[in-house]
């Protein structure tokens, strides 16, 4: 439950979120992160086409090549088409 800080209680923007985690749950937390994120990488288990799942990667970086192939291909006069 947040702590209410000044003024009208029923504004969220007046209170201070509490942190239930304690600094060794956060700490196994990252340990776990890191190890499954190494053993994806290790074991190539998420291909490179898959962003979003990956540092420096994301669903914008995904569209972006995505786009950038689509228009590659018309340029190059090819059939171009997405389907859902």
């Amino acid at each position: 439950m947040p702590i209410h800080k000044k003024g009208w209680k029923k504004d969220l923007g007046n209170s201070k979120p509490v942190r239930l985690t304690l600094v060794s749950g956060k700490s196994m937390e990252q340990n776990i992160l890191s190890a499954l994120t190494q053993h994806k990488q290790n074991n190539k288990r998420i291909r490179p086409s898959q962003c979003g799942f990956g540092k420096g990667k994301s669903c914008l970086t995904n569209l972006t090549s995505f786009y950038d192939k689509m228009v590659h291909s018309g340029d190059e006069g090819k059939a171009v088409d997405v389907s859902l």
